[in-house]
């Protein structure tokens, strides 16, 4: 091989590490010096230009230098290449590229190595480049979708940046999608911390997030079915979860009932078949909204509604079906009259709660748990922390409650006609097409918009209300705000036209624009675990 060749072919192969490159360089110098010592010795007795045989072969001097320029040369080169080649490129085809810095590419896919040996997949038709980091690499994905499997980072980050998120890694495997609408981001192995604007969140196997809630959430299957590994990823996926869910803890007691005072029971109870349903005294529902019995405890339901409200339950549709479809059927269609006495005259709403627990437990034989599981949600957090927006607040920045009725804890005695709503405990929607005039002091704006509003009321009461709306919350809401305590709100929004009646210059306030505007949150399409409802064994009672 001639010496340009085997120099063609050094040029050829990828960059080494600094420590690889350092410790070529001392080889090389250390030949040097003892080539040059022994030249030394030997030019006292011999004669200048001529050649001298050296371990087999025949070295001149000026030769001797070229070569060593030469390699010297090359050592430098590679340390240049440091700073300007990031990673080589295999394109579908079989070729191979170098990856420099602010290179656009992934027009065509292909398998990225970084110089970390860090693998990023990328799906045809992207936008890629790559970009130095203050403490490490930058992949800026423009459009498309990529994979990455990121090698262990020692002394950096790895990052994978869109228009509107910024993904940063420490090793683990995930993909990114950009599209126009936003961003989505799911992790499959490891964890990723994610940035979008002020906000950062970590994301664990299994959970993701994106940036819009109108960017379209695919199985993970079908989102990276490009990949020509896409089952190594879903069974890293697998096995993550199942670690997941084996590490789980039942789920700890909720803090309503700890505040309630544990478990408890009704003095006397009876339980018997019935033909019409009875609401009883106060709604079985999630919220605040009771009045007080003197201890009494009467309802004639199906035996879902009594589970429900004893276990203090907020359920979508879905979930809904989803436990019914794993118990009888007379659970959901037989009227149950269950009249029952507490020992106490005054008890709370949830204590209630409580003692219902136990009678199901007693005459129903009911055993059930929770379990823990992966599902579609919707996280709730602040768009700046620790900020609220201008129509919330703390309830106790706000006017007091209204005194109560002896006669009636449900409607407030002495109300003040400058406040709305005017009672507690309770979320009000009024829909479109009211007149104004009739609405103050609720200040509704537009006979077109909608109106919500409450006070004294938890987030989980608020979010519970919209989901069971009908206005398109479909999957759960989980707090991330860290927000906790009771608050009065309002908000108003004008639900859009149907897209076929839309007029073109449609620019009212959506319901998203006004959670933002008005609250200071934002609704993000995620997967989080989710307490799942787990009916062991039920059965009617035998005796009434």
């Amino acid at each position: 091989m001639k010496r340009n060749d085997k120099l063609d072919e050094i040029l050829r192969l990828p960059p080494g590490s600094r420590e690889e490159m350092m410790r070529a360089l001392d080889c090389i110098l250390g030949r040097l010096r003892s080539n040059a010592a022994v030249n030394r010795e030997l030019r006292a007795d011999e004669p200048m230009g001529y050649s001298i045989p050296l371990d087999g072969h025949r070295w001149a001097s000026t030769p001797m230098i070229a070569a060593a320029t030469l390699l010297i040369g090359a050592v430098l080169l590679g340390f240049a290449w440091q700073s300007m080649v990031y990673g080589v490129l295999h394109t579908p085809d079989g070729g191979s590229h170098w990856i420099y810095d602010g290179t656009a590419f992934g027009g065509d896919g292909g398998v990225l190595t970084l110089r970390d040996d860090s693998r990023v997949e990328i799906q045809e038709m992207s936008v890629v480049s790559l970009q130095r980091a203050a403490d490490g690499v930058r992949i800026q994905l423009t459009t498309g979708e990529v994979i990455v499997s990121a090698a262990k980072q020692r002394g950096g980050h790895l990052y994978v940046q869109t228009k509107d998120m910024t993904v940063s890694v420490v090793g683990t495997v995930f993909f990114v999608n950009a599209g126009k609408t936003g961003s989505r981001v799911a992790v499959l192995q490891g964890e990723v911390q994610v940035q979008q604007g002020p906000m950062t969140k970590q994301l664990r196997p299994g959970e993701e997030v994106a940036t819009n809630p109108d960017v379209e959430v695919l199985p993970v299957r079908e989102e990276i079915s490009w990949s020509r590994h896409v089952e190594q990823h879903l069974a890293l996926l697998d096995q993550a979860r199942s670690a997941a869910i084996a590490a789980a803890q039942a789920p700890e007691e909720p803090d309503w009932q700890r505040t309630a005072g544990g478990k408890m029971s009704f003095e006397s109870a009876t339980v018997h078949p019935g033909n019409e349903r009875d609401p009883g005294a106060f709604p079985l529902s999630i919220d605040n909204i009771y009045r007080s019995t003197g201890g009494v405890f009467r309802a004639s339901f199906p035996l879902r509604y009594f589970i429900e409200f004893a276990y203090k339950l907020s359920l979508t549709p879905a979930q809904r079906e989803s436990w019914l479809s794993r118990v009888p059927k007379w659970v959901e269609t037989d009227n149950f009259v269950i009249d029952a006495k507490a020992a106490t005259s005054n008890p709370t709403k949830d204590q209630m709660r409580l003692m219902l627990q136990s009678l199901l437990a007693d005459r129903f034989k009911l055993v059930l748990h929770f379990e823990p599981r992966l599902m579609p949600v919707f996280a709730l957090t602040l768009v700046k922390p620790g900020k609220l927006g201008p129509q919330i607040r703390p309830h106790a920045e706000g006017p007091p409650c209204p005194t109560k009725r002896e006669d009636s804890d449900l409607y407030p005695r002495d109300v003040d006609p400058g406040v709305w709503p005017y009672g507690c405990d309770i979320v009000i929607f009024i829909r479109p097409g009211l007149p104004i005039d009739r609405l103050r002091p609720a200040n509704k704006t537009s006979v077109n918009s909608q109106l919500v509003a409450g006070r004294n009321v938890s987030l989980e009461i608020i979010w519970d209300a919209f989901v069971h709306s009908g206005i398109g919350i479909g999957n759960p809401v989980a707090n991330q705000t860290g927000l906790t305590g009771n608050f009065d709100f309002s908000l108003e929004w004008t639900p859009e036209p149907d897209v076929t009646t839309r007029p073109a210059d449609f620019t009212a306030t959506t319901f998203s624009e006004a959670v933002k505007e008005q609250l200071g949150m934002k609704l993000e399409a995620t997967k989080a675990p989710v307490p799942v409802l787990l009916v062991d064994h039920v059965e009617k009672p035998s005796e009434f």
